[in-house]
This record gives structure tokens, C-alpha cells and sequence, in this order.
């Protein structure tokens, strides 16, 4: 119900971007974009957080309990994830000069957000001695030694639809190339949200003198044995977000005389800004954003 609301509020305001007023338009369709990107958020990753997400999960007894490990790795970066966006441009009336103000575009449409959001690693080592060769003729012994690692890796995958709305403004449109910044505000949903589990288990058999590893004496004595397994846990709660950001782009037009090329532009733009994350009615987070349109293509009206 929540996500249907804003869905028509978003729909309502392209509405009335095209109100008329008397004489003239209140706003004129200036352009269609469609652009290819990745989307980041610096997200917290700590012990809390795993027991957050395992909270979240569908499965929770596929999380396992950190303390039985050695070996924690909580991941805090940026996380990626695949974006793509398809808005349109909107160019509003100026009463002070009476006319459209070409500088100047309101951008709304609608994105999507694919990748993964975090990710945790445990991994427990155990080594032993399973054998000794005992040299006769004085050189050291070789020890036979089997090390056991056992690996759980959990990373969080989403897809997500969300709805953005930007203020551009732009230096001088008729030059092939111009700059523009402004401010953004974009709110999203996920569709899906799910936890991967992968756990890997090795045993290796290595050769050594005096407990200290060296090279092989003869490779065809070594071995490794890999076992792996992989499963999958939904998160039961759809995440919500919302974020403000700055669009800082490069537009550069194709053609200045062809027919059809002189109306097709193509850009690249950075969002960096801030992203409030919904997790739960109890578990937020504040982090970070990065968005990139890497690739965008633009046709001018």
C-alpha cells in the first residue's frame, strides 16, 4: 500500500507538469534519456549487522555463529550493484524573462538497481600432523601435514525499483558541449532481497621439515580436495530507500547539422549524496551513495 501511494504521487506530479497556464505552458518536454551505470553505498558491516540480516532471513539456521571462527571479515565498502535509468526532461517557464528558461530542466523517471549490498566471510583453519618419515641416514625428518579450512561466505543480493526527480542546471545549451550540476532526491524499493550462502571446505596434504612448510619434495605426494555448497535464504521484509544527491554531468551533442543527430546527446554524470536505508521498523542505516550514469543517451525535443 505504502509503495502504491508514492507510485501515484510520482504519477501525479508528471501530471502536472503539464498544466497549462494562460497564453503559454507552464513546462515544455525538452528530452528523453536512457543511461546504463552502477549504483554504490558505503554501507556498515560489523558482527551487528550479520546478526541483523540473519534476523531478516527466511533461514536463519543457515547463519552460523561467529564466534566458532577463527577468522571474521566483515567487508565495508562501497557496494555495486548494475543501474539503469530511462527519465524525461522537463523545461520550466521563467515569468521574470517570459519565456522558457532553456538553462534550466526538471528530470524525473524511474531506475532500477541490481548487485549486491554486503557481504561476510568466517573461516576456522585447523592443521596436523597425520604421519612422519624419519630420515636414516641424519638429514631432517618430513612431517605429513593435513590443513583443514572451513569457509562460510554470506552475501546480500538485491533488485530494486526506484523513482527519482532532479533540478539541473546547465551552462550554455547551444555549444556542442555543456556542464550542469543541481540537486536530486530518488526513493526506492526492493523487489527481491535475498541472502547467498556459499560454504567451501579444503583439505590439503603438505610435506615439511621440522613443521615448517617448504617446497614439495615431490608434487605427485601433495593433494587438495575442495568441497562446496551453496544455498539461498530470502529476506522476509522489503528494504526501502531513501536518497539526496548532486548530478554533476558532461553532455556532448552528436551533430550540429544532421537531421536526427543534432537532437541526440550523449553524457556521463556522477551522483554523490546520502542514502537512508529501511531496513526494518527497527534497523536504519545512514550511509554513503555514489551513483553513476557511466553511459547515457539523450534525444533532445
Amino acid at each position: 500500500m505504502k509503495n502504491t501511494t508514492l507510485i501515484l504521487l510520482f504519477l501525479s506530479m508528471i501530471s502536472l507538469s503539464y498544466s497549462q497556464d494562460e497564453g503559454h505552458k507552464s513546462f515544455k518536454i525538452s528530452s528523453f534519456n536512457i543511461s546504463l551505470g552502477t549504483s554504490r553505498a558505503l554501507i556498515s558491516s560489523s558482527i551487528t549487522d550479520y546478526n541483523y540480516l540473519k534476523e531478516m532471513a527466511e533461514n536463519p539456521e543457515l547463519f552460523v555463529d561467529p564466534n566458532d571462527f577463527s577468522e571474521n571479515y566483515y567487508h565495508q565498502d562501497f557496494s555495486d550493484a548494475f543501474s539503469t535509468k530511462i527519465q524525461i526532461g522537463i523545461t520550466p517557464y521563467s515569468q521574470k524573462k517570459g519565456r522558457l528558461n532553456k538553462n534550466r530542466e526538471i528530470r524525473m523517471g524511474i531506475g532500477m538497481n541490481s548487485g549486491t549490498r554486503r557481504s561476510f566471510t568466517f573461516i576456522e583453519t585447523e592443521t596436523m600432523v597425520i604421519d612422519t618419515f624419519y630420515s636414516v641416514n641424519g638429514n631432517p625428518n618430513i612431517y605429513q601435514e593435513s590443513n583443514i579450512s572451513d569457509e562460510f561466505n554470506y552475501r546480500e543480493q538485491y533488485t530494486e525499483i526506484n523513482f527519482n526527480m532532479a533540478y539541473l542546471i546547465k551552462t550554455d545549451i547551444q555549444k556542442r558541449v555543456h556542464f550542469y550540476t543541481g540537486f536530486g532526491v530518488e526513493y526506492g524499493f526492493t523487489l527481491q532481497s535475498y541472502v547467498i550462502v556459499n560454504h567451501i571446505k579444503s583439505t590439503a596434504t603438505d610435506y615439511s621439515q621440522a613443521g615448517a612448510f617448504n617446497e614439495y619434495y615431490d608434487s605427485y605426494f601433495g593433494s587438495l580436495n575442495i568441497e562446496g555448497k551453496s544455498d539461498q535464504s530470502k529476506i522476509i521484509n522489503p528494504k526501502h530507500f531513501i536518497r539526496s544527491y548532486f548530478p554533476i554531468g558532461i553532455n556532448f551533442r552528436l551533430s550540429n547539422k544532421h537531421s536526427l543527430f543534432k537532437h541526440m546527446n550523449i553524457y556521463s554524470e556522477i551522483n554523490p549524496g546520502v542514502e537512508f536505508m529501511m531496513a526494518t521498523d527497527n534497523v536504519n542505516y545512514n550511509n554513503l551513495y555514489l551513483g553513476v550514469a557511466i553511459c547515457g543517451l539523450s534525444y533532445i525535443f
